[in-house]
């Protein structure tokens, strides 16, 4: 897919050529809660919150550095690590019809590390972005990590540019699974294709479409979901992994729209949606405002989606004695349907200059709430320092 991509702009000229970024490094401090208030009441009598079988609530706190150090005018190191720390919200008993009564929810107790790395070149004539990388995710008895390519370029100049990305990332993947057993090595396999069209129309308005292609192969289940067979009385009698298939194709399309009335004031509305070979469809709409305060700028969205289910998403499985389970199921309630409400704000604040460097801090909130029960909260503090 990269080749055929590279040969069909090879030639083409009139591009707008790559400007160099600025030196930057960022920390962020991050706390995210999700409830999920259908897990405190007695099983059995309950009303659905997220997956029926599970208690989804947790807290996450977490340290984010972000850094890009521009090396010359071709070639910047950038990278980023964050360590966090997921605080299950306890225990979630089971029917005692099931051998394992003592299943948690998202997670057990566990300290997260994600990081990545790797440089990236601008060509000379600044019309070509390569960057090549690794990345890394650890937690309780559980990694995945390996290499990703990025290659960019940005085509044609004034009021109409064209962006063309694709990307690539191999994974090793091994970890214990929900009850505590290995499941064994597997790779991962994304291939990412965008073409994005910006046009200005005026001064004062511009707009961008985007289409996306995204696929991806190898172990695509989660190793921390189960799901729960029940018998031909609907009694819960089984507990067995989370079964997907090891391919999936999926198609996006994005459209934002910009008007900006007076100097730093802007307008926006943000559409988009995606279809993939599992039939999991989402749309969203998302409606924004940017104005200053003084030398602070605010920025406030609410972003409206409904999500339909993954064919094989089930909230009962019933699986009668000698019968084998469904090549396929999940009952992850994030693979289910559901309509999610998020607001949020965000406010940035430029501290001015030291030296060669000019500082910003920023402060956002932030939230869901979705009708099958779920609502979660989060807000992050961080400054920026550039030169």
């Amino acid at each position: 897919m990269r080749l055929s991509v590279a040969a069909a702009i090879v030639g083409l000229t009139g591009s707008q050529a790559y400007a160099a970024d600025p030196s930057h490094v960022a920390l962020d401090v991050f706390a995210f809660g999700q409830r999920d208030p259908g897990a405190v009441e007695a099983f059995g009598v309950r009303q659905r919150a997220g997956n029926p079988y599970r208690a989804e609530g947790f807290d996450y706190a977490a340290v984010s550095v972000d850094f890009s150090v521009q090396l010359s005018e071709q070639w910047a190191f950038r990278g980023n690590a964050v360590g966090g720390w997921i605080i299950d919200e306890g225990e979630h008993p089971l029917p005692a019809t099931l051998p394992e009564t003592n299943v948690t929810s998202a997670s057990p107790d566990l300290l997260t590390l994600d990081s990545q790395a790797g440089l990236a070149w601008t060509s000379p004539n600044g019309l070509w972005r390569v960057a090549p990388g690794l990345f890394y995710h650890h937690q309780k008895s559980y990694f995945i990590g390996g290499p990703n390519l990025e290659i960019s370029r940005s085509l044609f100049g004034g009021d109409t540019s064209l962006f063309l990305n694709t990307s690539f990332r191999l994974a090793l993947v091994q970890g214990a699974a929900w009850d505590g057993f290995t499941r064994g090595q597997d790779f991962n396999t994304t291939l990412n294709a965008l073409v994005g069209w910006t046009q200005t129309w005026h001064p004062s308005l511009l707009t961008t479409f985007s289409l996306q292609y995204a696929w991806q192969t190898g172990r695509l289940h989660s190793a921390w979901n189960y799901v729960v067979l029940s018998d031909e009385k609907s009694v819960p009698v089984q507990i067995v992994d989370e079964r997907l298939p090891s391919h999936r194709h999926r198609g996006q399309a994005n459209f934002r729209i910009r008007w900006s009335p007076a100097v730093r004031w802007s307008f926006g509305l943000d559409l988009g949606g995606y279809l993939d070979t599992w039939s999991l469809a989402h749309l969203s709409a998302q409606p924004n405002l940017e104005l200053p305060v003084g030398p602070v700028r605010i920025r406030v969205w609410y972003r409206l989606s409904r999500q339909w289910a993954t064919r094989y998403f089930r909230d009962l499985v019933r699986v009668p004695p000698g019968t084998p389970p469904l090549l396929f199921v999940t009952q992850d309630s994030d693979l289910g349907s559901f309509w999610s409400h998020g607001p949020g704000w965000l406010l940035s604040y430029p501290m001015g200059r030291a030296g060669a460097l000019s500082w910003e801090a920023r402060l956002s909130g932030y939230g869901f709430y979705r009708d099958d029960g779920l609502f979660a909260l989060g807000g992050q503090l961080g400054t920026t320092a550039r030169w």
